[in-house]
């Protein structure tokens, strides 16, 4: 084949090369003709080995730039075996390589690394060499390159351990046919039992380490990229993160804020005495790395998982044990008593961690009682602010909206109870677009579900169920209108297409949220739900809004018909605008369209139709079948030039 041509001719010009008397230089066209050919050849794995052989004589004989060709060899090893590539490049030769001061070079290395994570016993191959796997941690570590420490080397590492894990079973391939085994474990041993190995995890994040020269930048960037590895590994194993024994250079990493510097776990040593807190950057970096570590809710390979409380997890027992969960939600809940610089740059590094615990760990956060309790006051505070604030989009409290809209719905609702809901103090006018995207939230409820039937679910005894969850945000959105029965009114004025573009958008998308909930109904009497987490009755809601309430959200926004759908149906695109008034024009009537389109499908499948009365139903399905047959311009044709070429 051309191919195996191309790739032959190189073959003999890199035999040429090796005569030291040849004054011949490398051929840079030869080798990007095979480069650009190469994933199209049928290639023998003999011949990539062949190169492979060829290439690293040169490497270490030839003084001129071999470059492409170390990037031509770094992809062709993708085409053989780890196996076929063991016999023709020796192990000092790569662990040569990925100290070598060319980056390429040290791609190359990788590479060969990346072929012997395919399988249990190329990972093996790699533990049995101490220095081989120890220059890989300091190629990770220490690169001056983010592409080949942070990225390829950490994934080698990774790779490495995964397909090395005893719990994992790996399909591998072996003359012709398929089976499955086990990791072997060696390496997990050989990166967190040998004491020189692991140690320099330790070595080269420390600020203290006198072993090393580094400067502070290099320190931070170690510092960051084992936050990385922590993270990634945990998911592998946290038992190997969380319970690894402290190696003696790890004494000399000195202890920070009164923490001990003798921690002995990697996971106690880099979220307590590996970062220096005040570094800002350094800070906001450990603090993305602890909302990271929250969300694994169930990491493997731990031991002691049976043990956890069903309303927490590991991680989450490790950082409140560590003191470390209350001391980042304390600095939005007591913000004022921090460095205000500080404060706005980590704000929203904070705020990301109290999100994701008040979400993912809803019944552990209701029964931090004063936590909960604090987390209201701070919301009622800081959301109680002047409606020109409001109106001023650029201003309004973004990141406590952000809080609110990840609360527990039930911890709203029982703020309700003593007039404490933050929910309530949000606007529909003046327009707001962050608030109206809150609303629609915390008014959708839980996200559709895959497996389950919405039209099923009802609350039950426990709180924190999917059903109880759907009535909880069924019970919001009526405690809401109570307190604003101008928001259906408000919302078909936003529609109308009287403000600018995002205010108006996100009214379009509030109606969407509320026609697509998921909602539950409630328990008929207090029989059968009491308690400080219990939800209100069936009855006490109707009670509420005058007997005015909808299973649906379809069904609430047909009892709305005199604002929402009559908005819909009627067009707003005018003519005579400039073709920037214009553009804009089309894309509200377009969102408004689209909707009205959703209607039509639900109606379509009966959602609510048994809460609606039959001649509405009728009479509103029909005008909304004609206006959908008119397109999104609604049958005005005499648009501006722009106008008309989008409608097309």
């Amino acid at each position: 084949m051309a191919e195996n041509s191309a790739l032959n001719r190189l073959l003999g010009h890199l035999k040429r090369l090796q005569d030291t008397s040849n004054h011949e230089h490398l051929d840079a066209s030869l080798v990007d003709n095979s480069r650009l050919l190469l994933r199209s050849a049928d290639f023998k794995p003999s011949q990539v080995v062949e190169l492979a052989h060829l290439t690293l004589r040169l490497l270490r004989a030839s003084p001129h730039d071999l470059e492409p060709l170390v990037r031509l060899l770094s992809e062709a090893v993708e085409f053989v075996t780890f196996g076929d590539l063991q016999d023709s490049i020796p192990v000092d030769v790569v662990t040569e390589g990925l100290s070598s001061p060319s980056p390429s070079v040290q791609n190359l290395a990788l590479s060969y690394l990346k072929k012997a994570a395919e399988s249990p016993s190329g990972a093996a191959f790699v533990a049995n060499d101490d220095a081989l796997v120890k220059a890989l941690i300091k190629v990770f570590l220490t690169s001056k390159s983010t592409d080949i420490g942070g990225t390829k080397a950490l994934g080698a590492i990774l790779a490495l351990l995964s397909v090395d894990n005893p719990d994992n079973v790996i399909t591998v391939s072996s003359d012709g046919s398929i089976g499955q085994t086990n990791g072997q474990g060696l390496l997990w041993r050989r990166v967190f039992h040998d004491e020189e190995v692991y140690g320099l995890f330790f070595r080269f994040t420390s600020v203290d380490d006198v072993r090393h020269e580094f400067t502070m930048l290099q320190i931070t960037t170690a510092q960051a990229r084992l936050l990385d590895f922590v993270y990634e590994a945990a998911k592998i194993s946290w038992d190997a993160i969380h319970d690894s024994t402290k190696p003696d250079p790890q004494t000399s990493s000195r202890a920070r804020s009164g923490a001990c510097g003798r921690e002995r776990s990697l996971l106690r040593y880099v979220a307590l005495n590996m970062v220096d807190r005040t570094d800002p950057l350094m800070k906001n970096i450990l603090l993305d790395f602890f909302t990271k570590i929250l969300e694994l809710k169930s990491p493997a390979g731990c031991l002691g998982i049976s043990s956890i409380p069903a309303n927490s997890s590991p991680s989450l027992e490790f950082l409140v044990a560590s003191g470390l969960h209350q001391s980042t939600a304390d600095y939005y809940l007591r913000s004022e008593e921090f460095d205000r610089y500080e404060t706005q740059f980590l704000e929203a590094a904070h705020i990301r961690y109290l999100c994701t615990y008040a979400n993912l760990y809803p019944e552990h956060f209701l029964q931090a009682a004063e936590l909960t309790r604090s987390t209201i006051n701070r919301l009622n505070r800081n959301l109680q602010i002047s409606r020109a604030r409001w109106a001023h989009g650029p201003s309004s409290p973004v990141q406590d909206l952000n809080v609110l809209a990840h609360m527990p719905a039930l911890a709203l609702v029982r703020a309700s109870r003593s007039d404490e809901n933050p929910l309530l103090l949000l606007p529909t006018n003046p327009l707001n677009a962050d608030a109206m995207e809150t609303l629609g939230k915390i008014f959708h409820g839980p996200d559709s579900g895959a497996s389950e039937s919405d039209a099923d679910l009802v609350a039950d005894a426990d709180p924190f169920s999917r059903g109880s969850k759907a009535a909880s945000a069924r019970v919001l959105f009526y405690q809401y209108h109570d307190k604003h029965p101008e928001f259906w009114s408000n919302m078909g004025a936003a529609m109308d297409g009287g403000a600018t573009l995002q205010p108006v958008s996100a009214a379009i998308g509030l109606v969407r949220s509320i026609l697509t909930a998921v909602w539950a109904p409630l328990a008929k009497n207090s029989d059968e739900g009491s308690g400080p987490l219990s939800l209100p009755t069936e009855q006490s809601l109707k009670e509420l809004c005058g007997g005015n309430v909808s299973k649906t959200g379809l069904a609430e926004i047909f009892n709305a018909a005199e604002t929402v759908i009559p908005t819909l149906l009627r067009p707003t695109i005018s003519e005579g605008r400039d073709a920037e008034t214009a553009r804009l024009a089309w894309q509200l009537e377009r969102e408004r369209f689209d909707l009205l389109v959703l209607i039509s499908d639900m109606m379509r499948k009966g959602l609510g139709k048994d809460e609606v009365p039959h001649p509405r139903w009728q009479t509103t399905g029909r005008r909304i079948q004609e206006r959908i047959r008119l397109g999104v311009a609604g049958g005005i044709t005499a648009q501006t030039s722009l106008v008309g070429t989008m409608g097309r």
